[in-house]
């Protein structure tokens, strides 16, 4: 199956301060929380180039701010597809460090986005606290193109007038079919 990688366009929803900072490739421009605080954000990406694959692969880049502190923090990571949890990941750390997440049990169409929750490291020396920062998440989105036409499709067994099937990497299922509207792909009725 073809790869592409995605990255963040679109903030959700949340209170982490420069979240736009975190769209984009990664480019060393985190976001801007920093210090003792704890922090949610959640960011969507476009619509992938065809149709999703079972699994599919977020790579967040993070950091810890300030940088001058020693505190460890936590972020918390969720991948969601049309609001339904598809994987998550935790990491405890201090510097630059990046972490994937496995999103499983991923179906052909639909809207991906990315949570993360920012536990800053709380306690002792308040110039020794820190808390998460984001520089981009790189979704190395797996896809697969329709197989079959408009007029016929393969059924498993045999071509047949009016069914349209796409491999789904385990089985012939139903395509869903889509066009460009010139803003957007949006589903073919």
């Amino acid at each position: 199956m073809p790869t592409q990688d995605l990255y963040f366009t679109g903030l959700v929803d949340g209170n982490v301060a420069g979240a736009a900072n975190a769209l984009g490739a990664p480019d060393g421009t985190y976001t801007t929380t920093s210090g003792d605080v704890n922090w949610n954000q959640e960011w969507s990406f476009d619509p992938p180039p065809g149709f999703l694959t079972n699994a599919q692969t977020f790579t967040l880049a993070l950091r810890s701010l300030p940088t001058s502190g020693s505190g460890t923090c936590t972020a918390n990571v969720y991948v969601y597809q049309n609001g339904t949890l598809r994987g998550t990941q935790s990491r405890t750390f201090n510097g630059i460090v990046t972490v994937t997440v496995n999103a499983t049990g991923v179906t052909p169409d639909g809207v991906m986005t990315v949570e993360v929750f920012g536990v800053g490291s709380g306690g002792g020396n308040p110039g020794s606290r820190t808390t998460p920062a984001v520089d981009a998440c790189t979704w190395t989105c797996d896809y697969t193109s329709i197989v079959g036409s408009a007029f016929k499709g393969w059924d498993g067994n045999a071509w047949v007038d009016g069914v349209l099937k796409m491999w789904d990497g385990a089985a012939w299922a139903p395509a869903l079919v889509r066009r460009w509207n010139g803003n957007a792909w949006e589903l073919v009725p």
